[in-house]
């Protein structure tokens, strides 16, 4: 996900949450890459939607829009690492790569299992 800021507010700059503590209105956007890193598509949504939730339809709808099939990887950075979106790449047969802290990772890591169990 790539946000970008702006000056004013509209149906997408909104103001939503920024990693720099920024209060201008915000664009978010995911990327869809081929195996080369080549752009194949992307997808702009509003800057005030929680990105955790947002990611899983923008890469159901690029995917489908890009008419792929096969098995993607999703790379992100901790702001996406949840349970849903780890349990939703699996379902779909994709993998996924997300950063985190170290020192989190072993109760991650359980809590991720347990809710994997649970669904």
């Amino acid at each position: 996900m790539v946000l970008w800021c702006y000056n004013r507010e509209d149906e997408l700059r909104r103001k939503g949450p920024s990693k720099e503590n920024r209060h201008d209105p915000i664009v978010g956007m995911g990327l869809l890459l081929d195996a080369d890193q080549v752009p194949v598509g992307m997808k702009i949504y509003p800057g005030n939607e929680s990105e955790k939730p947002v990611i899983r339809n923008i890469i159901h709808d690029l995917k489908q829009r890009s008419s792929i099939s096969g098995r993607t990887v999703q790379v992100a950075d901790k702001g996406l690492n949840s349970a849903e979106n780890i349990v939703s790449a699996l379902k779909s047969g994709d993998r996924y790569i997300f950063s985190k802290f170290v020192k989190q990772h072993r109760r991650q890591k359980n809590q991720n299992m347990e809710t994997a169990q649970s669904m």
